[in-house]
């Protein structure tokens, strides 16, 4: 690692049939030959992490028939050819963070049974074929952060029964339909930070029975309303860290004397509110109250009845 290497040679790592892990990042690799990894039939992880590849021969990864982790962070690839992975049976995590993807092909995704987490993060993905993670059926977490979505399609996570964690916070999502988490009930965290949302919407977290996580922060929304989340398992955590900064972008003023419903059920410990994120972008948790705290509104907020949410706020 953090040499000056541009070129890995055919049968280069031959002799090492018992090696387990191999990290290369932070070179100038920019060609690997077809049958530099031939031999590592015991290799774990591999990290390429911070070359110069744009492209590599799908049969580099045919020897890795061990192989657990796969990091190509921050590598400026060309879209992947359908079945580029399909050899990596036992591959549970690809990290595909910062690699300029534009564009992901169908079957891009084929052959990875075993696969649990997939970042996908800080691409310029905009869309997405409809069940590119069909064959993913052990995913758990889907990273999606960072890149340009505006809206969601259901057929996009076809098959992602399993799914636990998903992250879509830093992108350009205006709005959210019901239905659009629908193929994934064993959610258990969803990100949405810094997106322009202005509302949840009636019925989008319907369904999502294990639920028990949500980021909202860094969202233009000045109000929240109780039935969005009124199907959730409580106690539920919910992180608005930052929100407050893109109100006072778009110079709205929260709406604190509205948030009754929300501090009836923090006081029951029904709710948790939190500054924590699934996302790179912000990491740490604390049971710090929501902003409006800060000017003592929190506990003197007027309700129509004490201890009694409105329909809607």
């Amino acid at each position: 690692m953090e040499n000056n290497i541009t070129f890995l040679p055919a049968y280069v790592f031959a002799p090492f049939t018992s090696l387990e892990l191999l990290y290369l990042y932070r070179n100038k690799i920019s060609n690997i030959d077809a049958n530099a990894f031939a031999g590592l039939i015991a290799l774990k992880s591999l990290s390429l992490t911070s070359n110069r590849l744009t492209e590599f021969p799908t049969e580099m990864l045919t020897p890795l028939e061990s192989l657990n982790y796969l990091d190509l962070r921050f590598n400026p690839f060309h879209p992947f050819s359908p079945g580029k992975f399909a050899s990596l049976t036992s591959l549970e995590w690809l990290h595909l963070y910062m690699n300029d993807l534009g564009i992901v092909y169908p079957g891009t995704f084929s052959g990875l049974v075993s696969l649990k987490k997939l970042v996908l993060a800080g691409n310029s993905l905009f869309s997405l074929p409809p069940g590119i993670f069909a064959e993913l059926r052990s995913l758990e977490e889907l990273y999606l952060g960072g890149n340009n979505f505006t809206r969601l399609d259901p057929d996009w996570f076809i098959g992602l029964g399993k799914l636990k964690k998903l992250a879509l916070y830093d992108n350009y999502l205006t709005s959210l339909s019901p239905g659009d988490f629908g193929h994934m009930p064993s959610l258990e965290a969803l990100d949405i930070a810094v997106n322009n949302l202005t509302t949840i919407g009636s019925d989008v977290l319907s369904g999502l029975d294990h639920l028990r996580t949500i980021s909202l922060g860094g969202n233009n929304m000045a109000t929240l309303y109780p039935q969005d989340f009124v199907n959730l398992p409580r106690p539920f955590k919910l992180s608005m860290k930052n929100m407050w900064e893109a109100l006072q972008k778009s110079s709205t003023e929260w709406e604190c004397s509205t948030l009754c419903w929300l501090r009836d059920e923090e006081r029951k410990g029904t709710v948790r509110l939190v500054h924590w994120t699934l996302g790179y972008h912000v990491m740490g948790d604390d049971s710090s109250l929501p902003f409006c705290a800060e000017e003592g509104e929190w506990a003197a907020m007027e309700c129509a009845q004490e201890g009694e949410s409105p329909s809607k706020i």
